[in-house]
């Protein structure tokens, strides 16, 4: 992607995408039902960054994942975005 700024001057900007969402967002039929395969292939798919949060729920256990609050969950997916972005 590239812009022209007020002086007439080009650059270069990197434009990338990024998914947040809960691991089932990649497992068709997941979170009671509502991801539909086609949506779970779409974000497994996609052009862009993904940062699953580990949820251990609706009959889906992830290994090697202790008990920790969602809200601590969410704080860590916002940390690594904080990273991808600085």
């Amino acid at each position: 992607e590239f812009q022209v700024d007020s002086s007439g001057k080009c650059e270069k900007y990197l434009i990338f995408f990024t998914i947040i969402g809960p691991i089932g967002i990649v497992i068709a039929d997941s979170l009671l039902g509502e991801v539909t395969p086609r949506a779970a292939a779409a974000v497994g798919q996609a052009n862009a960054v993904r940062i699953l949060i580990p949820m251990n729920k609706c009959k889906n256990l992830v290994a090697g994942v202790s008990d920790t609050s969602t809200g601590a969950l969410i704080d860590d997916a916002l940390s690594k975005l904080r990273n991808i972005l600085t």
